[in-house]
């Protein structure tokens, strides 16, 4: 694997643990609706680092769901349980950012940080063991 493709898997992986970091600091602060929104794209981002080994990505939030089914879950690579993470997460994100009155709980957003920390170790272990990515 090129350097920069590696480069630019750890990068997205660096991105994705800054934004769990910076879920838990809005949960903390009472900001539920911004740490669901902080908690999905440090998913968007592990999937985006996944995408990375095979030269894939795409504009659309919804392209990097597309591609992460077809190219993985199909593949049996990752199952089937992160897609669904990816996409729950992706459709409250949707909800929090652009729903007026949206009440997010404490729970809520708990759950949400618990979801993508297990999507995001599951693809760095993907990514180690498979694809041999030191991450």
């Amino acid at each position: 694997m090129k350097q920069n493709c590696i480069d630019y898997i750890k990068y997205h992986l660096e991105e994705a643990e800054e934004r769990i970091k910076t879920a838990k600091n809005l949960l903390e602060d009472g900001s539920y609706r911004y740490s669901l929104s902080m908690s999905y794209y440090a998913i968007f981002n592990a999937a985006t680092a996944l995408l990375t080994v095979k030269d894939l990505s795409s504009r659309r939030h919804s392209g990097i769901m597309a591609l992460l089914d077809k190219e993985f879950v199909k593949q049996g690579i990752i199952d089937r349980t992160f897609s669904r993470i990816f996409s729950d997460a992706f459709y409250i994100r949707i909800d929090a950012d652009y729903t007026k009155f949206y009440v997010a709980s404490k729970d809520d957003a708990e759950h949400q940080i618990k979801n993508a920390e297990i999507f995001i170790n599951e693809i760095k272990r993907i990514l180690k063991e498979k694809y041999e990515v030191d991450v």
